[in-house]
């Protein structure tokens, strides 16, 4: 039965989205001189999908991270305005703190950089990595209030959260 529940509000959102125009976004960031960017595959691709995302590798249809250079990422999707990441970062000077380079994406003039780390504890944790896997429909409306607002006005964040200046 809750399984039946997180299915169906899980589609719901789905097929809001799915009405909506795509949603350009950049996904990912650099780690030890690496980006990983989410494939159209992957799991988390299938959330980005599912909540109306579009970006440059959404039709790479293999599973996980793709292991990309900074200059592909930044030919290809610079100009998204919303950004979205997974780390510890608690605002966008920490991101330029990590990489300056970061300052030349769109997203960072916009202020549209969200992160997955609203429901992390005192030592770290981050319930995105735990509950999230047992409640997707809560992950895809996070997602889809960022890229199509209209669609959940009145959204309450469970997982991701604007990063400030």
């Amino acid at each position: 039965e809750a399984y039946g529940d997180i299915r169906a509000r899980y589609l719901d959102v789905a097929e809001k989205a799915a009405a909506a125009d795509p949603a350009p976004v950049l996904l990912g960031g650099m780690s030890q001189g690496t980006w990983y960017m989410s494939s159209g595959g992957s799991f988390m691709g299938k959330f980005f999908g599912d909540a109306g995302a579009q970006w440059p590798w959404d039709d790479v249809t293999t599973t996980g991270s793709l292991p990309l250079d900074f200059e592909s990422v930044i030919a290809q999707a610079s100009d998204a305005p919303t950004w979205l990441v997974v780390n510890s970062w608690t605002s966008i000077a920490d991101a330029l703190a990590d990489d300056e380079r970061y300052g030349s994406l769109a997203a960072i003039g916009t202020g549209e950089v969200w992160n997955a780390n609203k429901a992390t504890n005192e030592t770290g944790g981050n319930d995105f990595y735990e509950r999230g896997v047992l409640r997707p429909d809560l992950i895809l409306s996070d997602l889809v209030a960022i890229l199509h607002p209209e669609i959940l006005p009145d959204h309450e964040f469970t997982f991701y959260r604007q990063l400030p200046a």
